[in-house]
């Protein structure tokens, strides 16, 4: 998600509470998990607007996949 406006926008369309920050991918992009809804554990990149280089995108994209993977190696449960 791009801005913070766009994130709670999203996160309040997808009925979720709020988020989990785990890490940051880049200074102002940060990696958390969707707390509450029915897309919680869900992990997320939220990112500020004009923060990031031509390939955070694709940095994030690729970090969140990873961070799903080893979740499910683990069989980590979020509540």
């Amino acid at each position: 998600m791009t801005g913070g406006d766009t994130m709670v926008t999203t996160l309040k369309g997808l009925g979720a509470k709020g988020i989990c920050l785990h890490d940051y991918v880049i200074p102002q992009t940060d990696l958390g998990q969707i707390i509450g809804g029915e897309f919680a554990g869900t992990y997320t990149i939220g990112k500020g607007g004009m923060t990031g280089k031509e390939d955070t995108a694709t940095v994030a994209v690729n970090r969140c996949f990873k961070e799903s993977k080893v979740a499910a190696q683990q069989k980590v449960v979020v509540l």
